[in-house]
């Protein structure tokens, strides 16, 4: 298969680049209000609580966020949501910056990324055909990585230059052209159970979310991979300390 086969869709390019430039923008605006809140606080539990802000949305709508990318139209709950991580980075822009705005903008992102995140990975059927899905899930994971290597070594280099107020600024650039990414966007194939797929009648929300519970909970192979991913992510959340190593170690 041609290695590049998922890229010769227009559609598949507009979502890979709106991917890129929401995962770069991501850790360029963790970065900055680390920096900002050690900054102000020089407290270790003011920046470690940066991770239960974060978390917590997750658990709170995960489940829910699920079904409405199964029950409504992906196309535009992805617009939807990628408007409160344009708000929520022009409001740390040109505002006070103090503790609990950073911490009220960090939930309400999270909460817009947990929504977001389901109708963003099930867009990617709808876009390339079956035989080309394999190498854009491959592309995917390589855009991911990509992404979070240079985001915030982007976000140090702007720091470095023009302060947290410039990383939000063009975090902010980085939010509208995800935005323009998804709205240029267009699903070529249709979902099974929506209008434009097949008749088949959805069942009630919470029904819906329970079997997909007990179908997690049953499954061999997915249960154990993403509890895996569940500890790794929780513990990894000690980078958010970097700040204390930058300024009382590193100096």
């Amino acid at each position: 298969m041609d290695a590049y086969a998922a890229f010769r869709s227009p559609d598949y390019r507009f979502l890979a680049a709106g991917s890129l430039f929401s995962t770069i923008g991501m850790q360029m605006l963790w970065v900055a209000v680390s920096w900002d809140l050690y900054l102000a606080t020089h407290s270790a539990t003011v920046l470690g609580n940066v991770g239960l802000v974060q978390v917590v949305p997750f658990l709170l709508f995960a489940l829910f966020a699920g079904h409405i990318a199964d029950s409504y139209d992906r196309r535009l709950t992805m617009l939807l949501t990628q408007l409160p991580f344009l708000a929520s980075s022009l409001v740390l822009a040109f505002g006070t910056r103090s503790v609990p705005l950073i911490y009220t903008c960090l939930f309400v992102l999270a909460t817009a990324r947990a929504f977001q995140g389901p109708a963003r990975l099930a867009a990617l059927p709808l876009i390339v055909p079956a035989d080309v899905l394999r190498n854009a899930v491959t592309w995917n994971s390589s855009v991911q990585e990509l992404a979070s290597v240079s985001g915030p070594a982007l976000a140090g280099a702007l720091l470095a230059l023009g302060g947290s107020r410039l990383v939000y600024i063009v975090q902010a650039s980085c939010a509208a052209a995800v935005f323009l990414c998804f709205w240029l966007l267009r699903f070529r194939h249709a979902a099974p159970g929506t209008p434009s797929g097949n008749n088949a009648v959805k069942p009630p929300a919470l029904r819906a979310i329970a079997d997909g519970v007990r179908f997690v909970w049953r499954d061999p192979l997915i249960l154990p991979a993403i509890s895996l991913d569940l500890f790794a992510v929780l513990f990894g959340g000690a980078s958010a300390l970097l700040p204390i190593y930058a300024v009382e170690i590193l100096h």
